[in-house]
């Protein structure tokens, strides 16, 4: 996702207008319900793959983190005989929703910080704290709208092309023992 290059004023000389807060809204909106679809179908996918996994060993147990739940399902594409012919067409969507994921962080842990008139921008700006440094770092990161629209967009075409992937593995691992 492409940011925006930016010079910024001052933190206590920052203003977002209202106007662009309510031109924002529905976008964001689409962002947050477009990843929660996506964020779906990957634990889907776990659902299939990682108990699996965790039953030949190649996990210990199913991750929360959603890098961690990346990881496990590239282990599974790479490792799984029953479904590497599926690594070229999973492996990209995996890393494609990894990197929405970054840009999807800051929308939704930062705040609202500065509004740049052109291009028509937002930035966000997240407080974190580094244990390796002992102190909380500002990270910012400016979006344009159709940036963020983009976004909502790449959460749809990823998750749409995990579901029509899915019905291939689906009844491949069914804890039937009989």
């Amino acid at each position: 996702m492409p940011q925006i290059t930016m010079t910024l004023p001052a933190i206590s000389t920052r203003s977002v207008p209202a106007a662009s807060v309510e031109k924002l809204a529905p976008i964001m909106g689409d962002v947050a319900i477009s990843w929660a679809f996506l964020d779906q179908i990957i634990e889907m996918w776990l659902v299939n793959l990682g108990y699996e996994a965790v039953k030949r060993g190649i996990a210990k147990n199913i991750p929360g983190p959603l890098e961690d739940r990346i990881e496990l399902l590239t282990k599974c594409f790479r490792r799984m005989a029953e479904i590497t012919h599926l690594a070229d067409e999973a492996m990209p969507l995996l890393f494609e929703a990894r990197e929405l994921a970054t840009h999807r962080h800051m929308l939704t842990h930062g705040t609202l910080s500065h509004y740049i008139a052109e291009p028509e921008a937002i930035v966000f700006m997240k407080l974190r704290f580094d244990r390796k440094q002992g102190f909380h770092v500002v990270q910012q990161e400016g979006y344009t709208f159709a940036t963020l629209e983009e976004m909502a967009y790449e959460a749809k075409r990823i998750t749409s092309a995990m579901q029509r992937l899915k019905p291939q593995f689906d009844d491949l691992f069914d804890d039937d023992d009989e």
